[in-house]
């Protein structure tokens, strides 16, 4: 019952064109239908993507942060889209995890450490 009382939500950020918006709690309130849940207010973590409730934004590509917000705001934030590998025509998934690809080495000096230390 929970996930269909927050789908709005869901369909919302779905279709929220901006990389990011902040959203008040009052705002998310009036999308959903209902009141937010007393832990909404007063458990900064209701907001992680631990939350029995981050499916909400999850499925809908975001991810949430209230940082440098007041405290009833919420960031929604497009997370970064992981490119699908695609396996070459007649070849496996495995096979296409096994290709060749392209592969930046970026070398990092390391400073001396101290005398009789680890680096």
């Amino acid at each position: 019952m929970i996930r269909h009382s927050w789908s709005r939500l869901t369909t919302f950020l779905e279709f929220e064109p901006e990389r990011a918006t902040v959203l008040s709690f009052q705002q998310i309130e009036r999308i959903l239908g209902h009141s937010l849940p007393a832990a909404a207010h007063q458990h900064a973590a209701f907001w992680s993507s631990a939350s029995s409730y981050s499916y909400a934004w999850r499925d809908a590509g975001r991810e949430v942060s209230r940082r440098g917000l007041l405290p009833e705001q919420v960031r929604f934030s497009q997370r970064p889209r992981v490119p699908e590998l695609s396996a070459p025509q007649g070849s496996s998934p495995a096979e296409a995890l096994r290709a060749p690809t392209k592969t930046r080495l970026y070398v990092v000096p390391t400073l001396p450490g101290p005398a009789g230390g680890c680096n």
